[in-house]
């Protein structure tokens, strides 16, 4: 029981949390534009939707920064699956990150300088997490190509947690940087996050391949769609980054629809030829407080399983599969 403890409350229902992963709903103040003692940062009309985040205006970098980054309102990054990775690290290694909206100013040059980038982080069953006092980013700059410049930071933030930052720029002069859902699909003009070193992709990527499996098994339904970087700047030599925003269906009856990604994992074999998911129910059905999906083949059915999990990530039974639809957009 030690994982649905830590993941959720252990009657079986997540932690009291009124946060949300869509960026356009809020109940918390919406920051005002403003200008910081240390580089200029201006942001949107869009209210931040975790009320621990600070404010865009908190931002601290120096006066004699001349590119920029613009943080849009789809800045909100999760824990990158994983290839082979176990279902247990998986759900350990849950994260979600945001980079508050706004425009900052962001070095031209080679240097190093103070870095405070507004940012908050939502973990479970913990305490909330943000920005906490100043880091430190260094630029480097390079010759080959177009040439241009390239970042990297770390800052701390509360609960002694680690923001880590990078970001590269090709051309001159140097283009604005866009941190938004797209991911690096740009890997010359493009910006990278992590957390305590674990590297974060979009929570949900609706520019990607998305690649939707709905199972029909005994006793229930199960949709799991899974977005894939396969355009730009999708690794080829690795397995491209993925995201996996939403699963849907119904056991014994009982539907459910799950989005938080506390309670998503997946894990692709090499390229995603083969596909792993673990689903934690809002609330346990019956004795299953999950489901486990395993499909060898991401073009057949053939081999394709699912089993009920209890709350320990055991399997309880298997259900057996008479149908996988894939489709692919």
């Amino acid at each position: 029981m030690w994982l649905a403890c830590w993941m959720l409350a252990c009657d079986g229902t997540p932690p009291d949390d009124s946060s949300t992963s869509d960026s356009s709903t809020s109940d918390s103040s919406t920051s005002d534009s403003g200008t910081s003692d240390s580089g200029t940062s201006d942001t949107g009309p869009v209210g931040l939707p975790w009320d621990w985040c600070p404010d865009a205006d908190t931002f601290v970098g120096d006066e004699g920064w001349t590119a920029g980054l613009r943080v849009t309102d789809e800045a909100l990054y999760c824990a990158s699956p994983r290839e082979g990775q176990a279902f247990a690290d998986a759900f350990a290694a849950k994260v979600q990150l945001r980079v508050v909206a706004g425009t900052y100013a962001w070095p031209a040059e080679e240097g190093t300088w103070d870095l405070g980038l507004p940012a908050c982080v939502r973990v479970p069953q913990d305490e909330p997490v943000a920005s906490e006092g100043l880091g430190e980013l260094s630029a480097t700059a390079f010759d080959w190509g177009e040439g241009g410049l390239t970042t990297a930071g770390t800052q701390p933030l509360t609960g002694g947690r680690v923001l880590g930052v990078r970001s590269r720029a090709t051309g001159d002069p140097l283009p604005e940087i866009v941190a938004d859902d797209r991911g690096q699909v740009d890997p010359d003009n493009s910006v990278a996050f992590t957390v305590d070193s674990a590297g974060l992709g979009p929570c949900d990527a609706p520019g990607w391949s998305q690649e939707q499996h709905t199972y029909t098994f005994e006793g229930g339904t199960l949709s799991l769609l899974v977005q894939v970087m396969r355009e730009g700047g999708g690794i080829t030599a690795g397995t491209e980054p993925s995201a996996f925003p939403r699963a849907e269906g119904s056991l014994d009856d009982t539907a459910f629809d799950l989005t938080d990604p506390f309670l998503l994992a997946y894990v692709p074999d090499h390229h995603h030829f083969g596909r792993n998911w673990l689903v934690l129910f809002e609330a346990p059905i019956g004795e299953a407080c999950g489901l486990r999906a395993d499909l060898p083949d991401e073009w057949s059915a053939e081999g394709a399983e699912v089993h009920t999990v209890d709350c320990g990530l055991v399997d309880l039974e298997e259900r057996a599969v008479s149908a996988v639809d894939y489709t692919r957009e």
